[in-house]
């Protein structure tokens, strides 16, 4: 969509559609082509900011948001002798110390493995330590790009035992899966991570995991069995944690699990709430809608409930940003006013400045992850998370609910954390290109305004 805010829409097939009123972005490749994601949190905050940018500095120059972007680089061949004993022990070892403690699928035992007759092993068992190899090798290419030969030799390896390992349909398949997916998390350039969490679900809706055995109306000794089975509740714990982090990149709806008991209560509160801010927000039911006062109604609600579970954590901080489009949009109301001296009561003031401070913790964990912490870093999610809290800080700084000079540093860290992805998903170079075209619009502004 070329419209006011200078971006493109494409349909699902990737070819152009006529000029709408709304934004949207171009996040992940399928079969050569682009993939249509629907409007997510990333999109619409990028084209709030447009929007107020656009209110304060007139010009008719519009760049085009989405571009063409480059063709990935050829991975040079590498052969699976390569993979040596020692080799496979290092990256096993990786796997241990950067990536379980995120996403702990794969038993200790397997990564102890001594990486001698590889070749030898069970299937299931190669399966996974392959993958677990491939998922460490592709981590260490964002900063060692010579590591990109055994990420991707180790995931095609695997590869050839995908179908009967999934055709099962048990909880080793439900492993493979997720496995799957993690790969697709540090290495987004197949572009099938939303294929694959399509497959994940349907695979939890055959062996019933998304149920308990109380509350199915074919109740059996094996359901019940299956309803108290530990493995069953740690790999659906996994599965959700996938699903929550990538909920600011695409507008999909969680997996519905009656049994609330199969992950940590905080992270599950704050999903939920997430998602029922975000379609209370901007959902097609309207609940509310990004003009409506967030001080009454459901939003207000949910707010209150913000409140209780904020953290410092990631997914406390993406809720607060939900609310960047209301505060822009919505008129001053009497449920919403707020004296200019204060700094503790219920009111917009108090929202911006929750924005302002949770856009800013979040640019700084993001960046922490990727530059200085050593832990599983996805280019998905640090991109979605870098942009949505650097459109959220410009915005406010536009709006002048805080300084440029108190966020100077803050907008450098989402500018490095975008340029250090941008190469690594096919996205990477649309959202980066989106930020320096909001970084060019903020500079003049700040020029103009002194």
């Amino acid at each position: 969509m070329e419209g006011k805010s200078g971006l493109t829409e494409r349909s699902p097939d990737g070819m152009l559609t006529r000029p709408s009123l709304v934004s949207s972005f171009i996040l992940m490749p399928k079969s050569g082509r682009d993939m249509y994601l629907d409007l997510s949190l990333s999109s619409r905050l990028v084209e709030v900011t447009l929007e107020v940018l656009s209110q304060h500095h007139k010009t008719n120059d519009w760049r085009t948001i989405d571009k063409e972007s480059d063709p990935l680089p050829d991975i040079p061949h590498l052969d699976r002798s390569m993979l040596t004993p020692g080799v496979v022990r290092g990256l096993l070892k990786d796997y241990h110390r950067f990536v379980r403690p995120k996403y702990d699928i794969v038993e200790l035992d397997i990564l102890s493995h001594d990486g001698i007759h590889l070749r030898k092993l069970p299937e299931m068992r190669r399966f996974q330590i392959l993958m677990a190899c491939s998922i460490s090798a592709a981590q260490k290419t964002y900063k060692s790009p010579n590591w990109k030969p055994f990420a991707h030799t180790c995931r095609e390896w695997a590869n050839d035992f995908i179908a009967p390992i999934i055709c099962a349909a048990d909880a080793d398949s439900m492993k493979a899966i997720l496995l799957l997916l993690v790969y697709e998390l540090a290495d987004p350039t197949r572009g099938i991570i939303w294929e694959l969490l399509d497959v994940a679900r349907r695979t939890c809706l055959q062996l019933g995991w998304n149920r308990t055995a109380s509350n199915s109306n074919d109740f059996t000794g094996n359901e019940e069995s299956v309803s108290a089975d530990p493995v069953r509740t740690h790999l659906m714990c996994v599965l959700r944690e996938i699903e929550g982090s990538l909920r600011t990149v695409s507008n999909r709806p969680i997996l519905l699990i009656e049994d609330m008991s199969y992950c940590a209560p905080e992270k599950d509160i704050s999903s939920i709430l997430y998602n029922k801010l975000f379609h209370a927000t901007y959902g097609t039911s309207r609940i509310g809608d990004a003009e409506s006062c967030p001080f009454v109604g459901e939003v207000s609600g949910l707010l209150d409930r913000a409140d209780v579970i904020a953290d410092a954590s990631p997914a406390s901080q993406e809720i607060w940003l939900v609310l960047l489009a209301t505060c822009v949009r919505h008129k001053q109301c009497v449920a919403c006013y707020q004296e200019p001296d204060d700094q503790q009561g219920k009111g917009m003031r108090t929202l911006r400045r929750k924005i302002v401070r949770a856009a800013a913790e979040l640019l700084s964990n993001t960046h922490r992850a990727t530059f200085i912490e050593e832990e599983f870093v996805s280019p998905i999610i640090a991109c979605s998370r870098a942009l949505i809290s650097g459109c959220s800080l410009a915005t406010a700084i536009v709006k002048r609910w805080t300084s440029f000079q108190s966020h100077f540093r803050d907008l450098i860290l989402c500018s490095e954390i975008l340029t250090f992805f941008s190469s690594h998903w096919k996205g990477g170079q649309s959202y980066l290109h989106a930020w320096q075209t909001i970084m060019d619009l903020l500079h003049s502004h700040m020029e103009h305004r002194s």
